[in-house]
């Protein structure tokens, strides 16, 4: 479908506005041919995915600076191409938080319609190691604030019914804290579930006009599109508009250290830890995945 082939493979820079806005940046790596093997968090050119670029909260010049597409562009031109391509402007593309806590601000002005269609996650935090739980009582003063901040955006993962592909990046700004820390702050995300389609896109759009699709094994979400094209347009702006796989005892890769297994199920989706620049991690991977697996926590995890 011609949608679904304009709409593929982008990646969604979610970003903080000023005035308490959220805005996007299709990432320009997508827009570019692929013609490198390595993958894309090894070979971006992209500023924003390697942390610099644009300062949050952005400022409207920053946005056009960045903007070289306007994603709604499609979807506003008339009411049958909104309601034919805005089911795969959730679906497809890849949404990106370099800030999480945008996460949890930008799912509640979502539909529920439309929030059970988003089935690629990315967050980057940089949490600092010394906001863990602490017996100092000076350090206490930020882990509750930090804490509560990861919990939520933690919670507002496991709200996301159809997620197919999650992966959390740790980056470099990590002071090296214990295995037992590091697995003791991703807890929270025990409650994410992963899950692979069984139909392919294409079926799901054909069963979109008020039925139930199975997107997993034992699960189904309503997907029935609103009548009203000015609130889903309204919907439509919410996710940043111009108006406003699995962890186990493992190999090692050559260019990137990971840990692989496969669930009896087969029935889960992808879920990535990376340990971004994290060289003191390198060695502790394979207890990190036992652990985690205990947490009922069941991921890829890679230090790159």
């Amino acid at each position: 479908m011609i949608w679904e082939f304009v709409l593929a493979d982008q990646r969604i820079h979610i970003i903080q506005c000023t005035k308490q806005r959220l805005g996007h940046v299709v990432c320009p790596c997508t827009l570019e041919p692929k013609s490198s093997p390595l993958p894309r968090h090894q070979n971006s050119k992209c500023e924003i995915c390697h942390g610099t670029g644009i300062s949050q909260p952005a400022k409207e010049a920053d946005l056009l600076r960045w903007n070289k597409v306007k994603l709604l562009g499609l979807a506003l031109t008339c009411r049958q191409i909104y309601h034919e391509s805005i089911f795969f402007l959730y679906t497809l593309p890849t949404l990106e938080f370099s800030n999480p806590w945008t996460l949890p601000y930008l799912l509640p002005t979502i539909p529920p319609s439309h929030r059970d269609r988003i089935r690629k996650i990315e967050l980057r935090w940089s949490f600092p190691g010394h906001w863990l739980p602490s017996k100092d009582s000076v350090r206490a003063v930020y882990v509750s604030a930090g804490r509560t901040q990861w919990t939520e955006t933690c919670r507002a993962v496991s709200q996301l019914r159809s997620l197919r592909s999650f992966v959390l990046v740790l980056e470099s700004n990590w002071f090296s804290e214990p295995v037992e820390k590091l697995v003791g702050f991703l807890e929270p995300l025990s409650g994410v579930i992963v899950r692979s389609g069984l139909r392919q896109d294409w079926d799901r759009e054909r069963d979109c006009g008020g039925k139930k699709d199975y997107v997993g094994v034992g699960v189904d979400v309503e997907i029935g599109f609103h009548d009203g094209f000015s609130s889903d347009e309204d919907s439509c702006r919410s996710l940043g508009s111009d108006s406003g796989s699995f962890s186990s005892v493992g190999g090692y890769a050559t260019t990137t250290t990971t840990t692989t297994t496969t669930m009896a199920s087969g029935s889960r989706g992808s879920w990535e830890l990376r340990l971004q620049g994290q060289c003191y991690y390198s060695h502790e991977l394979d207890r990190i995945g036992v652990d985690l697996r205990r947490k009922g926590i069941d991921c890829w995890i890679s230090a790159v």
